[in-house]
């Protein structure tokens, strides 16, 4: 596997009042992995090409790179070319101590990515459910860098644009209770004595109302 050093950068924002209150001002603002790679301009082609990512800076500008940064979203990574970076650190020339990194990406349609990746000698680990229930799998990037991608689960849908549904009932009392208890709607009101309730759905104003057929003469009419 190819060696890689990760630096983190920090953008602090840091207000002064007074001596004695740095850390209650104090507040990070971002962090950015600063990941040092053999190949930068490879590695911006493999963020690129495969998950997705735009190039927003490089140094130089075109050629062999020493330096670039990707977007996709509101994710930022930096690669920096090692040499380069040890240059600039060169406290990571002589470190002996291995350090395990691995990033945990959150993206929207993660499907369509493990798709497109699910058959290529990038895919380290399948699509799975973890023992805390998210949906994940897990991909290593051209430098041995592993990425485990998952993302947040989306709320039902809520039922929209509809009006009243008045739903004719045999027993009454026990659709009240599949629908408080088993399907948690709230009831919006109800006429006990006429056996006529409603419960909300979502936010809508519509609402599902039950009607007792005993109560009411329903036979060979539309309902709503």
């Amino acid at each position: 596997m190819k060696k890689y050093w990760i630096i983190v950068t920090l953008w602090a924002f840091f207000f002064s009042v007074d001596a004695q209150q740095n850390n209650k001002n104090m507040e990070y603002k971002e962090l950015t992995p600063n990941i040092g790679v053999k190949s930068v301009n490879e590695t911006v082609q493999f963020y690129s090409e495969v998950l997705g990512f735009q190039k927003i800076v490089s140094v130089p500008e075109t050629g062999e790179f020493v330096f670039a940064i990707v977007q996709a979203g509101n994710v930022n990574l930096m690669f920096q070319e090692m040499q380069n970076l040890q240059e600039e650190y060169p406290d990571l020339k002589a470190g002996s101590e291995k350090h395990v990194v691995t990033l945990y990406v959150k993206i929207k349609n993660m499907n369509e990515l493990y798709q497109k990746i699910k058959t290529t000698d990038y895919l380290v680990k399948e699509m799975h459910k973890t023992f805390y229930g998210t949906n994940e799998f897990a991909i290593r990037d051209n430098n041995g860098l592993i990425l485990t991608i998952t993302e947040d689960e989306e709320p039902n849908e809520q039922i929209k644009n509809y009006d009243n549904f008045f739903f004719p009932v045999d027993d009454y009392d026990a659709a009240k209770k599949f629908y408080a208890e088993t399907l948690g709607f709230k009831v919006k009101f109800e006429f006990a004595a006429q056996g006529m309730i409603a419960f909300n759905v979502g936010n809508e104003e519509p609402a599902i109302i039950l009607k007792d057929k005993k109560n009411f003469q329903m036979q060979n009419q539309p309902f709503g």
